[in-house]
């Protein structure tokens, strides 16, 4: 199934790389649903030896194109086996704010330059096959 997407509400400059990253991940869904929460996961992330935070983006599908409803990533905060899987960074398409877990709620506008940087890192974990990958239908 082909992914359109629709420039509506597109706050962030999501780059060709990354809609062709989801469009490969969708691509043996046979019928899509309305929504789609698409997942990326490193197995081997932990609170005490790191590794790449979880990332889910979340699709709604709009007549016949594809919006972008957010793209949250997660982190572990706190100590050891008190540590929590937490919102670090959300990109929130809808309401055109950024939420970061330091500095909390921002406008899209003034946080541009961190999606691109976020953007860039999180398609060269991709490439380096470092996710295992989950599409849910809701």
């Amino acid at each position: 199934m082909q992914l359109t997407f629709s420039a509506e509400r597109l706050c962030f400059p999501v780059s060709d790389k990354l809609k062709e990253i989801l469009q490969t991940t969708v691509s043996n869904v046979k019928n899509l649903p309305t929504v789609l929460t698409i997942t990326f996961k490193d197995s081997s992330y932990s609170p005490t030896t790191g590794g790449f935070h979880p990332v889910e983006i979340r699709l709604l599908k709009s007549k016949e194109s594809w919006l972008f409803d957010y793209i949250t990533d997660f982190s572990f905060q706190g100590l050891g086996d008190m540590s929590e899987l937490t919102k670090e960074i959300d990109f929130n398409f809808i309401d055109q704010t950024t939420y970061h877990l330091y500095s909390g709620d921002h406008k899209a506008e003034n946080t541009v330059a961190l999606f691109n940087l976020w953007q860039t890192n999180f398609i060269e974990y991709v490439e380096m096959k470092v996710f295992t990958v989950e599409v849910t239908e809701n």
